[in-house]
């Protein structure tokens, strides 16, 4: 009950009251009738550390409110819930039941008596610490963020490194606030990349601002967060979500001033499952970001729908509006016409926005569609709304824009559909974005910032040639626009405009020196084209400006290993691994170079790392097969993973890749099936020669005779 009550009319009040006033004698007490109703319904929020900013635990408490709790529980305004009861039964309803509220307005009727305290039922307690047991892993913001005294909301993010060492598969997530009563709500996304982190190191202050957030993700179709009220839930390990190393976790806090400056730190405790999920959830977004509320509408109106490809179970909903938000509803239409209804909020309030999970999953078959509709209220009559006199609201992360969506966490019935199903979702958030990018163009022309964005989606959609022309649009309005020139450049790199993209990359570094990811790729651009001395140049200026960016290690490695300076190939390959342990082209790379230096067994090591993450690597499996067909030492040599590694470089070229036919040939041979390696030798053989690739054709040759006369082909053991 921590949001101000209604104001009615006293008459109003002593009238109800009067009306629930029991007969004399009979009147409801609280160690009896009422401790029972507020220590299950009012407690969870209302005691010492939690969100609330008073306690309900003792008859002192609740009758020194009394009055107060009989007004906010006849309205509905508490306990806080927001969907109708006729559309979706969900878990943790908090509503009272029509006898619960009478029972209260007859209690204060009465005068709100204590009763027997022998009646009174034990009080409620709570695990100490974390309610869901000890976590397997916490992260804890570095350190606290310091809440100003006033002034509008706060969204800001707080970047914390998951600290585990192998990937993991996360249950259940449970927050812990230092000052929840400042936190309007929380939520959680996670980023793979290091874009997260770089934001947050760009901003003096702990974390950084802002409600949208382009770098992180939900984590693998789940809404994650916390709302005053909500009970971390156990979680269902067949649907647990993945956590790779180097992940970082980005919580996102709303936090609302109190007049007094606050200090705010927020831990999250993640529970692993014991084993990798076998069910695989997806999350569908309708809404719409091209929305646009003059000033004085009652009744404006967004709506989406969304036809589903396959079966699916609908899990939970997730809608979100801002202040101006009235009516939000969610239906689906089976393919035989009928109508089952999801969702439906008369009277949304910002302040208890949740996530709301069905009892029972909702099944429905493919062909059915999924519609949303949301109302806006921008009149002064709204007494939520923010701008007086009504101004116009357009869509924005801001809490005084406007946000429109309704996201549904759905599994698919059938493994096999999920692909289909996340193909066909993520086309449709592409339409959204691009549809409010093209939006927002409208209402900011000349906006580089908005031309490159609108490329980016336009890429995304296959439309190279439209993501083009907003760059080109980009650099046009504002020339010394160094994003601009770097994605341009890359975009027509890409698409084969090699002096292009290179002369784009060139103006990117020219117009901001201290820009490593353009000097890195121009550096891959220059050494493509022959020009090496200068791309290890910019290489080594990448790699000084950043000290932690890994690929113009990895680059500048492979200028080596091409040159034939495999010591120094190998020292960067290592030391782009100690950045980013995950880079496939380092592993790759150093699998290579180790090869060629004899070093098997480590070679094997990184080239299996590299197969795992890009299994269709040719120069990775022909390598790896010929280690594993051929190495002198018996220990190393694995002819039936030669046999298919080789079989996998081969095909698709139809058999037309002598390279590929060797290894398999010597694989056959490895295997003992030498009926094979010969007519395998045979066709590599013939390749080669048709290739003009003389030396190959003279080693083919020779192991050729070796696998007629029913021998192998072994290196010598350099290890």
């Amino acid at each position: 009950m921590s949001r101000s009550i209604p104001v009615l009319a006293a008459v109003v009040v002593v009238e109800l009251l009067a009306a629930a006033r029991p007969a004399a004698g009979d009147e409801p007490t609280f160690s009896r009738d009422i401790a029972p109703i507020v220590f299950a319904r009012c407690a969870t929020c209302h005691r010492p550390s939690g969100s609330a900013p008073f306690d309900l635990l003792t008859y002192a408490d609740v009758s020194a409110r009394a009055r107060q709790i009989e007004i906010v529980t006849r309205t509905g305004f508490m306990p806080p819930w927001l969907p109708e009861s006729a559309h979706g039964v969900f878990v943790g309803d908090r509503r009272l039941s029509a006898r619960e509220r009478t029972t209260i307005a007859a209690w204060v009727a009465a005068g709100a008596p204590e009763g027997d305290a022998a009646a009174l039922p034990p009080e409620p307690s709570w695990p100490e610490g974390w309610q869901l047991g000890t976590p397997d892993l916490v992260a804890t913001t570095a350190e606290p963020f310091l809440l100003p005294a006033d002034g509008v909301d706060i969204y800001r993010n707080f970047v914390v490194p998951a600290e585990t060492t192998v990937t993991r598969y996360v249950r259940a997530v449970e927050f812990r606030f230092d000052n929840p009563t400042v936190v309007h709500h929380a939520r959680m996304l996670i980023d793979r990349t290091d874009g997260s982190r770089r934001l947050d190191a760009q901003d003096p202050e702990s974390g950084y601002d802002g409600m949208l957030v382009d770098a992180a993700v939900i984590p693998d179709g789940h809404f994650v967060g916390w709302s005053p009220g909500k009970a971390p839930a156990a979680g269902d390990p067949t649907l647990a979500w993945r956590l790779d190393p180097g992940t970082d976790l980005v919580v996102q806090l709303h936090m609302v001033p109190t007049g007094r400056p606050e200090s705010v730190q927020v831990s999250v405790g993640l529970h692993w499952a014991p084993e990798r999920p076998t069910r695989t959830p997806v999350v569908l977004l309708l809404g719409s970001k091209t929305i646009d509320i003059p000033p004085g509408a009652t009744d404006y109106r967004i709506e989406d729908t969304f036809e589903l490809p396959v079966d699916v179970d609908v899990l939970r909903i997730y809608p979100h509006a801002h202040y101006l938000g009235r009516d939000i509803e969610g239906v689906a239409t089976l393919p035989d016409g009928t109508i089952a209804p999801l969702l439906h909020i008369r009277d949304w309030d910002f302040n208890w926005q949740d996530e709301y999970e069905f009892t029972r999953p909702v099944r429905l078959p493919a062909g059915s569609r999924i519609s949303t509709w949301l109302t806006y209220d921008n009149s002064s009559a709204n007494v939520r709304n923010p701008n007086a006199p009504p101004a116009r609201v357009v869509y924005g992360s801001r809490s005084s824009d406007e946000m429109g969506e309704v996201l549904f966490q759905v599994v698919p019935s059938a493994t096999r559909d999920v692909a289909v199903l996340e193909a066909a979702v993520a086309r449709k958030a592409l339409e959204l974005d691009i549809a409010g990018y093209e939006k927002m163009l409208v209402d900011r022309p000349g906006d580089a910032d908005v031309y490159n964005a609108l490329s980016f989606l336009y890429q995304r959609a296959g439309q190279p040639d439209r993501a083009v022309e907003q760059l080109r649009a980009a650099v046009a309005s504002e020339p010394g626009y160094a994003m601009g020139h770097y994605n341009l450049g890359v975009l027509l790199w890409e698409r084969g405009a090699t002096d292009e993209g290179i002369a784009s990359l060139r103006r990117a570094v020219e117009q901001q020196s201290d820009y490593p990811e353009a000097h890195n790729n121009l550096g891959v651009m220059l050494q493509a084209t022959g020009r090496v001395p200068e791309a290890v140049a910019h290489y080594r200026l990448a790699a000084a400006q950043r000290p932690d960016y890994a690929l113009p290690h990895a680059n500048l490695a492979s200028v080596y290993r091409s040159r034939g300076h495999l010591d120094a190939a190998a020292g960067e390959y290592r030391l782009a691994l100690t950045l980013a342990p995950d880079l496939v082209e380092a592993h790759g790379g150093l699998g290579i170079v180790l090869a060629s230096q004899g070093k098997a067994l480590e070679a094997i090591v990184h080239l299996d790392a590299a197969l795992d993450r890009q299994p269709d690597s040719l120069e990775w499996q022909l390598t790896m097969a010929w280690m594993l067909a051929t190495h002198g030492n018996v220990a190393v040599r694995d002819p039936a993973r030669a046999v298919d590694l080789a079989t996998r470089a081969a095909e698709p070229a139809g058999g037309r890749r002598a390279f590929a036919l060797d290894a398999l040939a010597a694989a056959y041979a490895a295997s003992g099936d030498f009926r094979r390696a010969v007519s395998t030798a045979e066709r590599a053989l013939e390749v080669a020669m048709a290739d003009r690739l003389e030396p190959l054709a003279d080693g083919i040759r020779e192991r050729l005779a070796l696998y007629e006369r029913g021998r192998a082909y072994v290196e010598p053991d350099r290890q």
